[in-house]
């Protein structure tokens, strides 16, 4: 096991330390990455995580919205890994990062995507 325990060390050395503030410098808001993250919580919960750069939402939006697709959302689509028919989506704001997710069936494997569901106006029949 790798850890540190308290019989490592010296209580009459902590207390005479000065606090170390700032070692890194500021850390990003974000780091330029398309990704999602799914963590159990329990068997019909996880905790998903998300990164969704402000340059691909305007690459996305401006692609898409000069196809007629004006009304388009971000979702995070989460799919049953044994029936990838099977899914369902969360609409997502591009200024929330993370999100806890109700599953619909436990003892399943579960994985996510991020996309821009195109919402096509104007077709006529």
């Amino acid at each position: 096991m790798i850890g540190i325990s308290s019989k490592n060390i010296e209580h009459s050395n902590i207390q005479s330390r000065e606090p170390v503030t700032n070692i890194a410098g500021n850390l990003p808001v974000d780091y330029g990455d398309l990704s999602v993250i799914l963590l159990p919580r329990d068997p019909l919960n996880i905790f998903s995580y998300w990164e969704l750069p402000k340059y691909t939402i305007i690459q996305m939006k401006q692609k898409y919205e000069s196809e007629g697709c004006d009304k388009s959302k971000f979702i995070l689509r989460i799919f049953d890994s044994g029936n990838e028919n099977k899914y369902f989506d969360i609409q997502i704001n591009s200024n929330v990062g993370s999100w806890y997710i109700r599953l619909p069936e436990e003892n399943r494997d579960w994985y996510g995507e991020l996309g821009l569901l195109l919402l096509i106006t104007g077709l006529s029949e």
